[in-house]
């Protein structure tokens, strides 16, 4: 039980607690997408293990802004209730196929 406490309080800490801005590096509307899912963070770290245990989502996106379009292989945990943390982070990836890999560090 404290073990999934403690996990729950990892992916929830991660969620900012005020919103920044966002900083678009040349919108991109054209987001081809694989999502791959995990039960739980535990898989996700499995299948991930390159990033030892770090990540919560994860996405790999080739960008082309002349062309308009973007590719993004995107690793998130199965959302199971509306407007959680996971479909928070399935957002959060798929705008980095959008706007870029440092989207949310430009504010």
């Amino acid at each position: 039980m404290l073990r999934k406490l403690l996990i729950l309080l990892i992916f929830f800490g991660s969620i900012p607690a005020s919103a920044e801005s966002i900083l678009c590096d040349g919108e991109i509307t054209n987001v081809t997408s694989t999502i791959y899912f995990y039960e739980n963070l535990e898989a996700l770290w499995r299948a991930k293990p390159e990033y030892d245990g770090q990540i919560e989502a994860l996405s790999s996106c080739y960008r082309n802004k002349e062309k308009n379009m973007a590719y993004c292989d995107i690793y998130v945990i199965r959302a199971l209730t509306v407007d959680n943390a996971a479909v928070l982070a399935l957002g959060h990836e798929v705008y980095h196929g959008i706007c870029g890999v440092n989207y949310h560090k430009g504010a």
